[in-house]
């Protein structure tokens, strides 16, 4: 073992210094992690990063893209200890950045690196933030050094997916804002663009309410977590987000050009709530804000309309708080044992004339129903629903997009019935599923690199329905972030490249042979990481 990690050492270390003048300086290497669509480098003299290299910005772009350069900047000073200043004039010895609404893809960039100056060229200021990303995660981090070497190259790069998403569920344990902050550096780092917030659950509600004001006072605290041994402690978990606290990330993730998707799921898992509002439920109560993991019987009450009135209410502030195309609804694991026997839910169901029909019962009929009572907000505001693949036993509008969940085969059923689908199953894009925790070495990223995202069994029309993927981190047993970064990272690389690099660039030991590099950076920035995934693949640590 010894051996290998100073073999392993003494490539990085090739891999990141060059000798010049009979002095060691460290060199960038711009295969980076997700890996470009293409990478050619140049049979020419580096380009010297130096205290008097200067970055220029465009004029296109505006503040957004003025706020690239000052990411940038910033970088460079973190990565290296080299201070670069910006100037309004064109000179030698410079990193420009700059639009070409020329290039084709939306998120597509291009780096230009020659030995007087490097561009960075994208078709906007999203893509351009990309560019920024893979120049930093190219450079050695080097405090010492006066000088970097960048190599001549030509990068053409752009995502391969234009949904990249990941979830992070804040109602089963609470993580402040400020830790929120640090995950979308995290995301943004690796190239991902959606930060799907699952912000209700049985366990907790997670947001402030106006007109409700019992979901923080009651429905935001519990006493108690089930344990691995199935006994339940006493710690009491508690935590909400202000309106204003939820303006400000989503402006500080939209500064890195990430979206916040809100989910409230409905109108299961909703035992936070009706604790808080037990008149909105089929029998009344009480209820508990719970304390174990599961699926409970207890659900909004569909035959109630002040429970309808209340999902529309929530579901017009979260419209107004996020301004994310997709509001995602939940609509997964809604048990109907409460509605067969409600007299309210029984009623409205005679009154729509809902009948059993093949694969669609009347009770998944009413939760459809239910479904587009907030749905109608939501497109009204011009945006989109989103739903877990659970909503298609309703047989909702062909607008919903659908996060499949629970398979392969939840994927295929989507696309072939043209919903846009997004790929999350549980099998391999949860990174919190038992079974994929307990994978080490290579098998822990290959397990997520290697899975075929476009099903076989789908014709090449209805994989055009497939845009995007998705991982997850559900919280059941992860009460800090210390323990939400280990489960994050480093596997996040092999989600990322799944998102970002085309299948036929993709190959997990050349994944692993690039790790050392983000790795350095996760230390520079204090991120934890799971260091047992390495022993076993190759992998300095």
């Amino acid at each position: 073992m010894m051996r290998t990690r100073l073999v392993l050492f003494v490539i990085f270390f090739m891999m990141f210094a060059d000798n010049v003048e009979g002095r060691i300086v460290p060199k960038a290497n711009w295969n980076v992690i997700p890996l470009p669509q293409e990478v050619r480098l140049c049979n020419a003299e580096p380009f010297v990063l130096s205290p008097s290299t200067t970055i220029y910005v465009g004029k296109l772009g505006g503040k957004d893209l003025r706020r690239c350069g000052r990411f940038l900047s910033n970088y460079i000073k973190e990565m290296t200890g080299i201070a670069v200043g910006t100037t309004r004039k064109r000179q030698d010895n410079q990193i420009t950045l700059a639009i070409d609404s020329s290039i084709e893809q939306q998120e597509g960039y291009q780096i230009h690196a020659q030995s007087h100056r490097v561009e960075l060229l994208g078709k906007n200021p999203g893509a351009i933030f990309h560019a920024v990303q893979t120049f930093r995660k190219a450079l050695p981090v080097s405090e010492n050094s006066k000088t970097i070497l960048l190599p001549a190259v030509d990068i053409v790069d752009y995502p391969n997916y234009a949904y990249r998403g990941f979830l992070l569920d804040v109602g089963r344990h609470f993580f402040s804002i400020d830790c929120l902050k640090r995950m979308i550096d995290e995301l943004s780092l690796h190239n991902i663009n959606y930060f799907h917030l699952h912000l209700t659950e049985d366990q907790g509600w997670r947001l402030a309410i106006k007109g409700y004001p019992h979901l923080i006072s009651v429905g935001s605290h519990r006493v108690g977590s089930l344990l691995s041994d199935n006994t339940v402690d006493t710690v009491t978990v508690s935590g909400f987000y202000t309106q204003k606290q939820v303006r400000d990330l989503v402006a500080y993730a939209a500064a890195r050009f990430i979206t916040i998707i809100p989910e409230i799921d409905m109108p299961g898992h909703m035992s936070a709530a009706l604790a808080a509002y037990p008149q909105f439920g089929c029998t009344g109560g009480p209820y508990k804000v719970q304390n174990r993991w599961g699926v409970f019987p207890d659900v909004l009450c569909a035959g109630n309309g002040k429970a309808v009135k209340f999902a529309q209410d929530v579901i017009r502030q979260v419209i107004e708080l996020f301004p994310s195309p997709y509001i995602h609804l939940g609509g997964d694991e809604c048990p109907k044992t409460r509605w067969k026997h409600c007299p309210k839910c029984q009623a409205k169901i005679s009154e729509l004339n809902f009948k059993d029909v093949a694969g669609h019962s009347k009770e998944d009929q009413l939760q459809n129903w239910f479904m587009e009572q907030a749905g109608r907000l939501v497109r009204q505001n011009g945006r989109k629903v989103m739903g877990w693949n659970e909503i298609l036993n309703g047989n909702p509008a062909k607008d919903v997009v659908v996060l499949a969940w629970t398979g392969p085969g939840s994927v295929i059923d989507a696309a072939r019935r043209g919903y846009h689908t997004i790929v999350g199953t549980i099998s391999n894009f949860y990174l919190s599923d038992p079974n994929n925790l307990r994978r080490k070495g290579r098998d822990s990223f290959s397990s997520i690199y290697d899975y075929p995202v476009e099903p076989t069994a789908l014709n090449q029309e209805d994989k055009k329905n497939i845009v995007g993927v998705q991982g997850c981190i559900w919280t059941e047993w992860v009460p800090t972030e210390k323990e939400l970064q280990r489960e994050l990272l480093p596997r996040l690389t092999a989600l990322a490249e799944v998102q970002w690099t085309k299948p036929e660039r993709r190959n997990v030991d050349s994944l692993l042979q690039r790790l050392p590099q983000i790795l350095s950076v996760y230390k520079l920035n204090g991120y934890y990481y799971r260091t047992d995934l390495l022993d076993s693949g190759g992998v300095s640590k």
